[in-house]
Parts: structure tokens; C-alpha cells; sequence
């Protein structure tokens, strides 16, 4: 199976669609999401979930049946969502999730089969989706590859990442396969970006 831009976009078309109101997970992650998609598609970030707790604005209360939920796979009975969590523990998906886009519902991948789960954020995943590319400049490329820590990933679990780099294919994950690997990356994260 390889994933094509296109046909997700076709099938998934709220996420090409502007100005749309979403809700985001609490993290770096979700924030990079709420950054890329109020620049790129215009949408209006109307809340986030922290885990603990969801804070809402009034807007996404009166219109909630048309709030995306980003980074974050949980969503009423119907509803929208893109993100990358495991949301099965067998080969069942929770009503709800047929609306998801969500790489890991799209590959048949649920908890019984983790070793292959997708392992990168899910700003990656709309960056591909958008064929959006990567920034050559280290700082914009290590704090997008620093969201759920993908570039660790691409050095600790390179066979599973080399799978969902075929899957997600007509993209170039060139350059943050080769940075990704770099002794100097590692570093330049250690001095630049942790600090």
C-alpha cells in the first residue's frame, strides 16, 4: 500500500478546505500543527486538550460539530480528526474514527502490530499531505523535526521509518533522513535547541 497526497486529500477534502475551526493537543506537536495551519489553510485554533483538561471557546461550542480535532484523536460519534495515535487495540475501529486521517487507521496498523506504528508527528503527516517542503535552514528543520521527537526516531527505528517513508511516498524525506543522522545534527540540537 503507498499513501498518495491526492486521493487523501479527495477523500479527507476538510483538510485542503480554509478557514476552518479546530482544536489541537497541548503540546509542541499540536502547536507546530496550530503554526502550519493557520498559515497555510487560514483555520482558527478555537482550543486545545491538555490531557487534564479541554478548554473550548465560545464560537467552538455553538459550531462543535464542525471543529477538527488536530493532533488529537478523540472526536464525538461524528466528527473530524488527523493525528497518528494508536486508537485500536484489535482489528475493530471505535465508531467515530471512519472520519479520522489518521495514518496508522489508513494502514490497518492497531496495537497488536505497534513495532510498525507511524513514527513521526503529525505536522510531518500534513506537511507531506500538503507536499509542503522541509526548511533547509537547521534551526526552522530542528524544531520541526524535535516535535515527538521524529529525529530520533529516523536513528533508533530506521527500518519502521524506512517503511512509512515508502508509504508516504511522491515526497522528498531526503533531507531529514540524511540531518537526522549527522553526529553535527545531534549536536547543533544538544547546543542550539534544548538549551
Amino acid at each position: 500500500m503507498i499513501f498518495d497526497q491526492k486521493q487523501l486529500l479527495e477523500r479527507f477534502s476538510w483538510l485542503a478546505d480554509k478557514n476552518r475551526h479546530f482544536m489541537i493537543s497541548a503540546d509542541y506537536d499540536g502547536l507546530l500543527c496550530a503554526a502550519f495551519l493557520h498559515h497555510h489553510l487560514n483555520w482558527r485554533l478555537e482550543g486545545y486538550y491538555n490531557l487534564e483538561n479541554l478548554w473550548i471557546s465560545k464560537d467552538a461550542e455553538q459550531n462543535s460539530k464542525e471543529l477538527i480535532w488536530v493532533d488529537l484523536n478523540i472526536l464525538p460519534i461524528q466528527g473530524k480528526a488527523v493525528g497518528g495515535h494508536i486508537i485500536s487495540w484489535d482489528k475493530e475501529i471505535p465508531k467515530g474514527f471512519e472520519t479520522s486521517c489518521n495514518p496508522n487507521i489508513l494502514a490497518k496498523i492497531t496495537a497488536d502490530n505497534f513495532s510498525k506504528k507511524f513514527p513521526f508527528s503529525t505536522v510531518l503527516f500534513l506537511l507531506w499531505l500538503h507536499e509542503f517542503p522541509f526548511p533547509e535552514e537547521f534551526k526552522a528543520l530542528a524544531l520541526l523535526l524535535h516535535a515527538d521527537a521524529s529525529w530520533l526516531k529516523i536513528q533508533n527505528y530506521p527500518e519502521n521509518c524506512n517503511y512509512w517513508f515508502k508509504l508516504l511516498s511522491n515526497y522528498d524525506w531526503n533531507i531529514i533522513k540524511k540531518q537526522s543522522k549527522l553526529k553535527t545534527f545531534e549536536r547543533k540540537m544538544d547546543q542550539y535547541i534544548y538549551p
